[in-house]
């Protein structure tokens, strides 16, 4: 399946894949992460069912907590 994963063409030897499916091949916790596939956010909760399909653009945005520490 051929899709853009934050800007970069990628290809993956799946017919079918979930959001979980690729947070789990690029080895990255679905913890404080929101995805955006073709302009839709995603949420945690929805990662089990929500399938990609070819072409779909997809953003990982992860969010990291911290500050000036005032």
């Amino acid at each position: 399946m051929d899709l853009t994963v934050n800007g970069v063409h990628q290809t993956y030897d799946l017919s079918e894949l979930t959001v979980e499916k690729l947070l789990e091949l690029l080895q990255l916790p679905p913890t404080g992460l929101v995805v955006e596939i073709n302009g839709y956010i995603y949420k945690e909760p929805d990662f089990l069912t929500v399938g990609l399909k070819p072409k779909d653009q997809v953003e990982l945005i992860h969010f990291m907590g911290g500050g000036s520490g005032y």
